[in-house]
């Protein structure tokens, strides 16, 4: 019965293509990442929370548009694809690892994390990509940006909660559509620009990049490679008003003692930059 009432109840706002007010206020909730100092706002994980009524209305946008978002990720994305897990990634490169010990070769494993990913993202962006990549319908593009274009946040501190302030341009942490959304951005924009590429093989598979949401990994068989890698990702995030956390981005060296020792040297010379 309060299923009935719920469809009843939003049917015309969907196909209207309505979006109540109320529906655009959210609050962000801290949540401590368990390192450093839990003054430090910047060691604060925000996720977006909103009245339940606002967060059905973005389920059932979002759940229509979840097939072509899925069939539309690329393979070397798995960050918000039900039925997987970073455990794949995982033991893809566990595996290629003991496979260059087992032969005694030598690889370049290159990490990226981007730098405050979900408060950064563009919705434009985001919702480019979900119209050209995703192809979603019309209506479920227009619905999902009005859902996400007016927000209005404030946050909710040890002392109380702010007064709510207008964001432009960004996505909510924690909505339903967000992390699929996202997937399909980065997902998209990092395959496009490395299609073709091959740096490493595992097997006769060709591999080049790993992707979990918003965490890159790249397997490199020279530091020319791994050069190359981090100007082209570098670019690639700029176009998207990203960047890399170059605190947290970081490459392993892999191999023999004597493939370390030159290129590290190599690296001192002409050091790897990004962008």
């Amino acid at each position: 019965m309060f299923q009935k009432a719920m469809f009843k109840y939003y049917e015309p706002l969907i196909n209207s293509e309505q979006v109540p007010e109320t529906y655009n206020y959210t609050k962000l909730f801290g949540l401590w990442k368990g390192k450093c100092s839990e003054l430090d706002l910047n060691m604060m994980r925000y996720i977006h929370g909103k009245e339940w009524d606002a967060k059905m209305l973005e389920a059932l946008v979002a759940e229509r548009m979840k097939p072509k978002i899925h069939k539309a990720i690329p393979g070397i994305q798995i960050g918000g694809k039900a039925g997987h897990s970073s455990i794949e990634h995982l033991v893809l490169i566990k595996t290629w690892m003991l496979g260059m010990e087992v032969n005694n070769s030598t690889g370049i494993f290159q990490g990226f994390d981007m730098e405050k990913f979900f408060d950064k993202e563009s919705l434009i962006d985001t919702i480019n990509a979900l119209h050209v990549e995703g192809d979603i319908s019309d209506k479920d593009y227009r619905m999902w940006y009005k859902l996400n274009c007016n927000t209005k946040i404030s946050v909710v501190t040890s002392v109380g909660e702010t007064d709510a302030a207008r964001i432009f341009d960004s996505i909510g942490q924690g909505s339903f559509g967000a992390a699929l959304a996202s997937s399909l951005n980065i997902g998209t924009a990092i395959y496009d620009a490395t299609d073709g590429e091959t740096l490493t093989e595992l097997g006769h598979m060709p591999l080049n990049c790993l992707i979990f949401q918003d965490d890159i990994a790249r397997l490199n068989t020279t530091l020319e490679q791994a050069r190359t890698g981090a100007t082209l990702i570098g670019d690639t995030l700029a176009k998207k008003k990203l960047k890399s956390n170059l605190t947290k981005s970081r490459y392993v060296l892999l191999g023999s003692a004597e493939f370390k020792k030159k290129t590290r040297q190599e690296a001192q010379k002409n050091p790897v930059m990004m962008g």
